[in-house]
């Protein structure tokens, strides 16, 4: 199922002006600027975010009016669960460098809760737009899961209508961005990030935009 926090947002004009480090060429798309700049349109970003992970995003601009640099923003999640393989998506306005997943089954009384990191596995040349995942082994024991490769969570509790969940994301530089919650009871994890079992929600929820479904 799909939810939604924010409208998708213009990625600029060709009169926008180019960001630092950029420069128009003739054909009016932004380019970088090197020591040996030749208007080339292939470039290479990445960065490294508090030691967790490099991450490279490398692409044509060509046809880009302008490169995006604007605020990072979660506007689409969504969690499947199929062949005991849990999969939670998301994307983002802008690039991101980071993305959070927490996870409870907080419509039970007594309920488990984990944190998992989503890594992009695709994105927008120009600076638009982000989407990222993590794929999980559903149905581990309590002594067994593994933050980022399996969860207590089966199917069944997935498709059982008791999950809330709640992604969080940080911008090009590394800076907390945004945070979208939703599911069953998303105002239970902004307002106890701490859980009852399992693990608290690791990243800031207080503020987190709260989805409304798509469907």
């Amino acid at each position: 199922m799909w939810w939604w926090a924010l409208a998708a947002c213009d990625g600029g004009t060709a009169e926008t002006p180019c960001q630092d480090g950029f420069e128009r060429a003739a054909d009016g798309n932004c380019y970088p600027i090197g020591d040996d700049d030749d208007d080339d349109d292939d470039y290479t970003i990445g960065w490294l975010h508090t030691g967790r992970r490099w991450t490279d995003h490398t692409g044509d601009s060509t046809g880009c009016p302008t490169f995006y640099d604007g605020p990072a923003l979660v506007q689409l999640a969504s969690v499947t669960c199929q062949t005991q393989t849990l999969r939670v998506r998301g994307e983002s306005q802008g690039w991101i460098s980071d993305a959070r997943v927490h996870l409870r089954d907080n419509a039970n009384a007594i309920y488990w809760s984990e944190n998992h990191r989503l890594t992009s596995y695709e994105f927008d040349v120009c600076g638009l737009w982000d989407h990222f995942d993590v794929e999980l082994a559903a149905g581990a024991s309590i002594s067994t899961w593994q933050e980022d490769v399996s969860t207590v969570f089966t199917c069944a509790i997935i498709d059982d209508n008791v999950m809330s969940y709640a992604i969080g994301i940080w911008d090009f530089d590394g800076v907390y961005a945004d945070c979208l919650a939703w599911g069953v009871d998303p105002e239970e994890i902004v307002n106890n990030p701490s859980a009852d079992a399992g693990e608290p929600a690791d990243f800031d929820v207080v503020d987190c935009v709260i989805g409304v479904t798509t469907r």
